[in-house]
């Protein structure tokens, strides 16, 4: 997984049943390509996060959410990209914000929305297959799910 051009990192807390009533823990994937790694932890921290093996030394793209703990690997890294999934249920949270018959956040996160869904669907075809992105030099790199 260390030596992927790009991991998908995430994490969520679990309640999880005990002898002595439920507990929390939090799950963490990783994901390179089709290879997935499950791990369960107590904490949240660097502690956990460098237990695991799989951050520390990364080299690549890390594609993770805004978790503060994941911004000390930033620096050795390639490049970050922000999860795209988590990116659109932020800006749903956003759009939500607006009362009855107004759209002052959603003018702006609708459209940012469809663009984000509209360039997973571009890559998802072009991934086909005979598919082929058009664009910049960048194009075809994309880190989406």
């Amino acid at each position: 997984m260390r030596a992927a051009p790009v991991l998908h990192h995430d994490e969520t807390p679990a309640r999880v049943a005990a002898d002595d009533g439920d507990r929390l823990l939090y799950v963490y994937t990783a994901r390179a390509g089709r290879l997935l790694w499950f791990g369960a932890a107590a904490g949240r921290g660097h502690a956990e996060l460098d237990g695991f093996g799989i951050l520390p030394g990364y080299r690549g793209t890390l594609v993770r959410d805004d978790y503060a703990g994941y911004a000390k690997y930033d620096r050795h890294l390639a490049g970050v990209q922000l999860c795209c999934a988590h990116l659109l249920r932020s800006l749903r949270g956003l759009g939500e914000l607006d009362g009855e018959g107004s759209r002052v956040q959603r003018c702006w996160t609708e459209p940012v929305m469809s663009a984000l869904t509209d360039a997973k669907a571009a890559v998802t075809q072009a991934r086909r297959p005979g598919g082929h992105l058009r664009g910049g030099a960048g194009a075809g790199r994309a880190a989406l799910p």
